[in-house]
């Protein structure tokens, strides 16, 4: 019985008696991301060098990485504004910087599945106009200045074909006009 206490009590106290590093790991304990040992001194270097690299990783402050950033330009908010107006008369809701992939999605199960998936993720449209029942119907893009670089005409020729291949109708616009927005979407060609 004794002899069983004994044992217990070793089992017990056995991992505070293995000798440990000052960081409190076991002196055999090598982390992840820790190359193993080379007999090329250039190399030893190189490895201090990314575990230094991986040290301030492991150490990045967030709550000093980030800062605000306005959801809208004052463009873009005036241009809401007025148009959040016009769609009350209309009895519509309107959404701002609303995502591709929230609007449409590729075919599932096709080969190019993820190609498709990737060409739409990142990209976002400035507003839709939304039905009583919250159903996208209209979409509104503000172009300014910045719409006028090739990359970013080709961009905006490749958003529109997505989403009227879909079947929204898509209108750009560089400022407000009730007009245009009327004459795009309420108005039925006789």
């Amino acid at each position: 019985m004794e002899l069983l206490f004994l044992l217990l009590i070793l089992a017990i106290l056995a991992p505070f008696l293995s000798p440990r590093t000052p960081s409190g790991r076991h002196r055999n304990y090598r982390s992840r991301w820790t190359p193993p040992p080379q007999s090329n001194p250039l190399a030893h270097e190189q490895s201090n060098a990314s575990a230094a690299s991986q040290s301030e990783t492991d150490t990045l402050s967030y709550d000093k990485a980030y800062q605000k950033k306005w959801l809208l330009t004052m463009n873009e908010k005036a241009f809401y504004r007025q148009l959040s107006s016009f769609a009350a008369k209309k009895n519509m809701t309107v959404f701002t910087k609303v995502r591709l992939l929230d609007l449409l999605e590729p075919v599932k199960n096709q080969p190019k599945y993820k190609t498709y998936f990737y060409k739409v993720q990142a990209k976002h449209v400035d507003f839709v106009l939304c039905d009583s029942k919250l159903v996208a119907r209209f979409i509104i893009e503000l172009d300014d200045s910045s719409h006028n670089a090739p990359d970013r005409t080709e961009r905006d020729q490749f958003v529109d074909t997505v989403l009227q291949a879909v079947g929204y109708k898509v209108l750009r616009l560089n400022a407000f006009d009730e007009a245009k927005i009327e004459q795009s979407f309420f108005q039925t060609s006789t």
